[in-house]
């Protein structure tokens, strides 16, 4: 494991840009065992050199899968289809890796393992709501790429489907109702908005993008009202998403974090908290923000304001019955794990973390 302090400016070019994000959450229907109305879910973490795979147990805690990682250079993000059969993962740089997903949980490559992109240093990916789109971001290409899921899950790029965005590409979402995709560019100071179509081209809306200090990978709620980016030192920037999908800044545009490096946003599943992860210098302890959100979309800190991670928050991945919350920690390779209490609050499980030895974005699988 991991044991040291690496300072922010010389982390984000190697793993850290490629690394870190919000929660990503799907889900599909049946069960009733694990954390809410779900047979069980597991988590799909990229690290940026190999997939660690875990499954949530009754109790909260993480535990691994038969096979609880394997290799993957430059693995720097990991979208699972809403209907939970299929993953993919953008790594290496220039390809996206597809996966069908049994019953067992652990990620199975298909018969063509992976597509090869037109542009280089890809960092996040994301599947639309419906299924029949994945995008793929690059982080110094300043573009994202469309490609339609076929049958079996397998890609294919859509013709004239590279639309430019903002440099040094951190993380896209999309809205629920799958019209509007944001995508940021942490050394660009923007958020790019975009119309999807219905052949899966991206257009830019007509006000294309939006000034965010040094923003990372956005989370939009979950009735598609509102978008919160975690800006490094302004702490989180708050929008309402409007019908035609054009961003309004909340009042107050921005809510303070709870120390410097605001880095990655989670929203609850009922949408009533919204929690953010502070690099801190990268310092063991780093803190994660609790806030409450009100019904205009505002952030307000909950009492404590924070609590205390691992060193250095790279990702927060909420699981679906909405009673554990994880938090991937960069610098020393864990995942910390919480309950959340009725009031938003967190608390450390009684197992506080998991050695993962690699922390990255997170994705949350339901079923």
């Amino acid at each position: 494991m991991l044991n040291v302090s690496i300072d922010r400016k010389f982390l984000k070019p190697l793993l850290f840009a490629s690394a870190i994000g919000g929660m990503a959450l799907l889900s599909s229907c049946g069960g009733s065992l694990v954390g809410g109305n779900f047979s069980a879910e597991i988590v799909y973490m990229a690290t940026g050199t190999k997939i660690v795979q875990y499954a949530v147990t009754s109790n909260g805690t993480l535990t691994p899968l038969t096979t609880a990682s394997f290799d993957l250079n430059g693995a720097s993000d990991v979208a699972i289809a809403k209907s939970g059969n299929y993953g993919y993962v953008v790594a290496n740089g220039q390809a996206i890796y597809q996966y069908s997903i049994p019953a067992s949980g652990q990620l199975t490559a298909l018969t063509t393992a992976n597509v090869a992109t037109t542009a280089t240093d890809m960092t996040s990916v994301a599947v639309s709501p419906d299924d029949k789109f994945v995008f793929a971001q690059s982080r110094n290409g300043g573009v994202i790429e469309s490609y339609s899921v076929g049958t079996g899950g397998a890609l294919t790029a859509v013709a004239s489907g590279s639309v430019a965005t903002a440099t040094d590409g951190d993380g896209m979402v999309l809205t629920p109702d799958g019209k509007f995709l944001y995508a940021t560019g942490y050394g660009s100071n923007a958020v790019s908005a975009y119309s999807i179509g219905t052949d899966g081209i991206l257009t830019p809306l007509s006000t294309p993008t939006y000034t965010v200090n040094s923003p990372s990978r956005p989370t939009v709620s979950a009735d598609g009202k509102f978008l919160y980016v975690p800006a490094s030192i302004d702490g989180i920037a708050q929008f309402a998403i409007n019908a035609d999908g054009s961003l309004t800044p909340l009042s107050p545009a921005t809510v303070a974090g709870p120390a410097a490096g605001n880095d990655t946003f989670a929203l609850s599943p009922n949408g009533k908290f919204g929690y953010v992860g502070s690099f801190n210098g990268g310092f063991a302890g780093s803190p994660v923000g609790q806030y409450s959100v009100a019904t205009d979309g505002t952030l307000s800190p909950l009492s404590p304001a924070s609590v205390a991670a691992g060193n250095a928050p790279a990702s927060i991945a909420i699981e679906p019955g909405g009673r554990y919350l994880y938090v991937a920690n960069t610098n020393d390779g864990t995942v910390s794990q919480f309950s959340i209490g009725a009031d938003g609050t967190l608390a450390p499980l009684s197992t506080a973390t998991v050695d993962t030895s690699g922390a990255g974005r997170m994705v949350i699988l339901a079923r």
